[in-house]
């Protein structure tokens, strides 16, 4: 058993875990008065508080590209800028509390079905940032990269164009990196198929939106005014090919999220206990009917010297796992943030933002990746001594226990993470972008 000393040690990341005083005794985190590990936010730059102009913004309808997106929202808005932003109309509610003006793609369903949303909602989303940027005046227009025809819609617009990448940033290599190693459909999986490809690309191309051959070279080889992306050059794959005059990595997006607190009840338990290891599990929002995953995780840890904190998504029947051990803690949802500023290791799916987060309070990984571009991204994380993948179709307790009681005992890991939390950190958040703004549009 490791779960004592050898996992204190490795809990260095700027305040996290054990501490040693100048006389070689040790103190927890929560006796010693030191600040959390700070989010870049928009509250360190000094507005001016006035509104500096009119911005356009359009998302696809899926979370994991919204989420991010929304933060950033709020740091803009925060700075001053006037948003208007164009979705889902199941998204109302949040963009609307992220501070923005929320304007539903045109001629789309309140509930769409699987067809609506992936099939008719870009030519859908197309048509009203086209209507909404004739019918006012913006000053730029941002778009989620998977919204392909952004540049375009931007350039129709007369408008410079802001480009949020919520995935990897993409060139070739890696979009044909990302198709070997998806699972099931995903944006990169056409590349395997020329003809879907030339089929995607041209209602597109028929709508005078695509200025290059393909939705792949209009993503490549038609960059837009700036790119952000939201992780760290140093987790990027092969970063260096990005050039900085055109692509810039800013680090997680978490403006409006980080003062939110836990409800009493995950208050309590993250607090109880101090000393143990608190271990983190979830799938995300897509993913999470996965039973073997969450079977794995009470089988590995349950009645352990930790705490669980498990994730699982509406409508889990809990009862499929059998008798709940009392040191296993089961919620629907979490504030993710505040648990992984207490974490000592993160069981996840591999989803890009969950890994950005991870990394940026310095908690190490074991990823279960499922689909999409999760095998990439858990390929990335082994490939920087972050942390350790698993096979889904082999996850058993025992392989879920050693991998987690490695990655929270291996030295080396812990400073590989302790230097991507930096890096992560130096990123600069969306201050960045908000700072790079009056620049970029030469107001």
């Amino acid at each position: 058993m490791i779960w004592n000393n050898d996992i204190d040690s490795i809990r260095q990341c700027y305040d996290r875990g054990i501490i040693t005083d100048n006389d070689g005794s040790t103190k927890e985190r929560s006796q010693m008065n030191i600040q959390e590990h700070p989010v870049n936010s928009i509250g360190d730059l000094k507005s001016e508080q006035r509104t500096r102009g009119r911005l356009l913004m359009a998302c696809m309808p899926y979370q994991g590209h919204i989420n991010p997106t929304l933060a950033t929202v709020c740091a803009l808005v925060a700075d001053g800028w006037d948003v208007t932003y164009i979705c889902d109309p199941r998204w109302e509610r949040q963009v609307r509390e992220s501070g923005a003006t929320f304007v539903p793609y045109d001629d789309y369903s309140a509930n769409p079905g699987k067809f609506e949303r992936t099939i008719q909602a870009p030519e859908k989303a197309d048509n009203t940032v086209l209507r909404v940027g004739r019918e006012s005046h913006f000053d730029a227009f941002l778009y989620e990269g998977l919204l392909v025809s952004g540049k375009a819609l931007a350039d129709q617009l007369g408008l410079p164009s802001i480009r949020l990448y919520s995935t990897f940033c993409y060139n070739r290599n890696i979009l044909n990196r990302l198709a070997g190693a998806s699972k099931g459909f995903h944006l990169t999986s056409v590349l395997r198929s020329q003809k879907f490809l030339r089929l995607m690309s041209s209602s597109t191309r028929r709508r005078g939106l695509m200025e290059t051959e393909d939705f792949i070279s209009e993503m490549v080889d038609n960059p837009p005014t700036m790119t952000y992306t939201y992780t760290s050059r140093s987790f990027q794959i092969d970063g260096d090919a990005f050039p900085e005059g055109q692509y810039r990595f800013i680090g997680p997006s978490l403006d409006g999220r980080e003062n939110k607190k836990p409800s009493d009840d995950l208050a309590s338990v993250l607090e109880k206990d101090v000393g143990k290891p608190i271990v983190y599990a979830s799938l995300g929002t897509i993913f999470n009917t996965f039973l073997p995953f969450y079977r794995a995780v009470v089988g590995a840890f349950g009645g352990k010297n930790v705490t669980v904190i498990l994730s699982v998504g509406r409508d889990f029947d809990c009862g499929k796992l059998g008798e709940i051990p009392n040191n296993i803690h089961i919620y629907e949802s979490v504030d993710q943030l505040s648990v992984l500023r207490k974490a000592s290791v993160f069981l996840t799916h591999g989803g890009m933002n969950s890994v950005n987060e991870a990394l940026y309070y310095g908690v190490p990984l074991v990823a279960v990746p499922m689909a999409d571009d999760q095998p990439t991204v858990a390929a990335r994380l082994q490939e920087l001594g972050l942390g350790v993948s698993l096979d889904k179709r082999s996850i058993s307790a025992q392989s879920v226990y050693e991998a987690a009681t490695k990655v929270m005992a291996d030295k080396e890991i812990a400073e590989c993470v302790k230097t991507m939390s930096r890096d992560m950190y130096e990123a600069g958040g969306n201050a960045r972008l908000v700072k790079d703004l009056d620049k970029l549009l030469a107001i």
